[in-house]
């Protein structure tokens, strides 16, 4: 329980950082040469101009890797393996007749081979800050607003896009706030996007996107971790929660595989491809699906409704509440005195509460024969009959209620229509609560989360301060979690509401769409009216703001919150032991 003492990350040194840089630059001028298309989907740049192009990144990771080898085995590794891929493009380059395999293939394989380099410091230096939550996000917010940038210009190509969608060439300015917004919307596991998904996006433009939520949830994965640590009595290694996290993914791969039908994923790879974007989705929280309308039309199906409702809990709980609620108990005098430790078991219980009451509450609002099946806005349209509003869903209301229940407070999985007038006045209002709370402190959702109640739990009782033989240091500690948690509720509030109040302006549409994307996207849940594909350019670049405060803003707020509830009860456990020492040697005279 008592945080480790936080150890110093090395500072990289001159060469090596210069080297990389270096490496990366080239990268960018290779990479960008391959990317480069025209409206036709056809190489911009002339053969030899793209072969010229990836010399400087070759030349500058041969030169780094040779130079490497004294001391590590590996460069010699990594130098043949990077000649027989090199030769086997050019045989295919010989093959086809074209030169773009060879340049793929070698120019692919240094790019994975740097990228796996920064991946692998990232996570040292990630397990080096586990104790120290704030600069733990110091850490991971360079690389993370860096992949931003780096996928939103990606996303802006035509590489990217389906022939017949808008791009650069009707409106720059709109084209690349759109991107920023997808890249914005990956990135914060919100999974709402200008365009859409499965149609607008190539199968390139859709690997960066799950390729970017993927480094995200890992990242907010760890940060979770880094969070929670002082209120789990043992909490595991961050290589076990990402260990965790894999299998989780690959065993929903395994089930939803065998779950698709033929004129949704014809292929193999189709499948496959569908079932890697379902689990991942449904896993960190991430509202991204390939269907239009969601998973309407699967909720009789139990692979697809047992393994998306299970993987979005647990994504929501977070994996290391997941392990400490699972693991050996702790023995009961050490959870009589540990109050930070009922933290972990309320979110538990909070979750199962929310998930009981809303399914219910759904369940009972959205039934046209309940007292308040009526009480709804106007309808102006009728919803599509591939996404039929709940009211009209009565072949699998329980599960369609089960899956908004357990995905609204993450993931959004947008399955249901929630444009005005298709859910009632009191289910919206519950939406709209349950998008503000959010999930676990452990998990990957969005929101100001559950744990903020809990915080309730770990303050002093009026009863510990009348016992308490100097009780001002008790009294302290109970009015800096009060004012904590007061902090949290009233500054939340007033985020959602300057977010609905900016949208608003910045966008012509009706004031239940504004308010209801707004809070969405503050609260990081992949949930539209529908609005999300019409805003403006300034309403996007307001989106792209709350998305970037509700995933960043909260994280902050619980890492100064944890950090400090950690040194009080480090303090107060010394002080006890140091009042413990001081009895016994009274004793012994």
């Amino acid at each position: 329980m008592k945080p480790a003492a936080s150890t110093a990350i090395p500072p990289a040194d001159g060469p090596n950082a210069r080297r990389r840089w270096t490496e990366l630059a080239a990268l960018g001028i290779a990479a960008a040469a391959l990317m480069a298309r025209d409206s036709r989907s056809n190489a911009a740049l002339p053969t030899a101009v793209i072969v010229v192009c990836q010399l400087p990144l070759l030349f500058a990771w041969l030169r780094g890797t040779i130079g490497r080898r004294s001391s590590s085995p590996i460069a010699s590794i990594d130098i043949v393996v990077f000649a027989v891929v090199a030769i086997t493009g050019i045989g295919l380059s010989i093959g086809l007749g074209r030169v773009s395999p060879a340049l793929i293939a070698s120019t692919g394989y240094v790019a994975g081979v740097i990228a796996i380099d920064a991946l692998a410091r990232l996570h040292r230096r990630i397990e080096q800050s586990l104790d120290a939550p704030g600069r733990l996000l110091r850490v991971v917010a360079g690389p993370w607003l860096a992949l931003i940038l780096v996928a939103a210009i990606i996303l802006a190509l035509p590489i990217a896009m389906q022939a017949g969608v808008p791009d650069y060439r009707h409106n720059f300015a709109s084209h690349i706030v759109s991107s920023l917004h997808t890249a914005v919307g990956a990135a914060c596991l919100v999974g709402s996007f200008a365009f859409s998904f499965a149609d607008d996006y190539t199968t390139f433009g859709q690997s960066v996107i799950i390729a970017l939520t993927q480094f995200s949830g890992f990242v907010f994965a760890a940060i979770g971790l880094s969070l929670v640590r002082p209120i789990l009595h043992r909490p595991p290694s961050l290589r076990r929660v990402y260990i965790a996290a894999v299998f989780a993914q690959l065993a929903g791969v395994a089930i939803l595989f065998t779950a698709w039908r033929t004129e949704d994923a014809p292929t193999m790879i189709e499948r496959l491809w569908w079932s890697i974007v379902h689990a991942g989705s449904a896993l960190w929280n991430t509202g991204i699906m390939m269907r239009p309308d969601g998973l309407a039309s699967y909720f009789a199906d139990r692979r697809v409704f047992l393994t998306i409702t299970s993987l979005a809990i647990a994504g929501s709980l977070g994996i290391p509440i997941l392990f400490e609620l699972l693991g050996k108990k702790p023995p009961p005098e050490v959870l009589a005195t540990n109050r930070l430790g009922r933290m972990a078991t309320f979110d538990a219980f909070a979750a199962l509460v929310i998930l009981l009451l809303l399914t219910v509450v759904l369940f009972y609002f959205e039934n046209p024969a309940s007292v308040f099946g009526d009480w709804r806005p106007a309808l102006p349209f009728e919803p599509s009959v591939n996404q039929p509003a709940m009211r009209d869903n009565r072949t699998s209301p329980w599960p369609l209620a089960v899956l908004v229940a357990s995905t609204v407070r993450s993931a959004g999985l947008q399955s249901i229509p929630v444009s005005v007038g298709t859910l009632s006045w009191p289910s919206l209002v519950l939406l709209a609560a349950a998008m503000f709370i959010g999930g676990s402190l452990a998990g990957t959702s969005g929101g100001i989360r559950t744990s903020l109640f809990g915080l309730l739990l770990v303050r002093p009782q009026k009863r510990d301060i009348a016992m308490a033989p100097d009780p001002d240091p008790i009294v302290s500690r109970r009015r800096i979690v009060v004012k904590r948690f007061l902090w949290g509720l009233v500054g939340w509030l007033a985020m959602n509401w300057i977010g609905t109040l900016l949208l608003g302006l910045t966008t012509s549409a009706a004031r239940y769409d504004t308010t209801f994307d707004a809070i969405a996207s503050l609260n990081n849940v992949g949930l539209s009216t529908g609005l999300v594909h019409h805003l403006t350019t300034p309403g996007r670049l307001v989106a792209i703001v709350l998305m970037l405060v509700g995933r960043l803003w909260p994280l902050w707020f619980w890492a100064t919150t944890m950090t400090l509830i950690s040194q009080q009860t480090t303090q107060r456990a010394e002080s006890d032991s140091a009042s413990t020492d001081d009895s016994l040697r009274a004793a012994n005279r």
